[in-house]
């Protein structure tokens, strides 16, 4: 075991003290929290995706340039997170319209 790791407080004792345990569960969190993102994403309306863009500098004569591959997932977050709609970002109105059950994975990703 990691030394370093060893020595961190463990705040949830359902967390494995091993870090080769951690494996699992962090790729059964990722699989959840990347189709919930997804999930989400599938909710913007075009306008909130056109007002991040605008906002971001990627909007050009009313197209959408993304100079480098990585650009569409910082759009994407940043369209999630930062354009409200009646006072709420996507996230905010995905969990308001359809929550997760209490105690769930997808609940704490949100």
């Amino acid at each position: 075991m990691c030394a370093l790791f060893a020595t961190q407080p463990r705040l949830d004792p359902s967390i494995p003290a091993d870090p080769v345990a951690l494996v699992p569960r962090y790729q059964k969190i990722r699989a959840i929290s990347t189709t919930l993102n997804d999930s989400i994403v599938k909710t913007l309306p075009g306008e909130a995706i056109t007002e991040g863009a605008a906002r971001l500098g990627l909007l050009k004569n009313k197209t959408i340039v993304l100079p480098t591959e990585a650009c569409s997932d910082i759009l994407m977050d940043y369209c999630l997170y930062n354009v409200r709609t009646g006072g709420m970002n996507a996230v905010e109105r995905f969990l308001a319209e359809t929550p997760p059950p209490n105690g769930s994975i997808e609940l704490r990703c949100l």
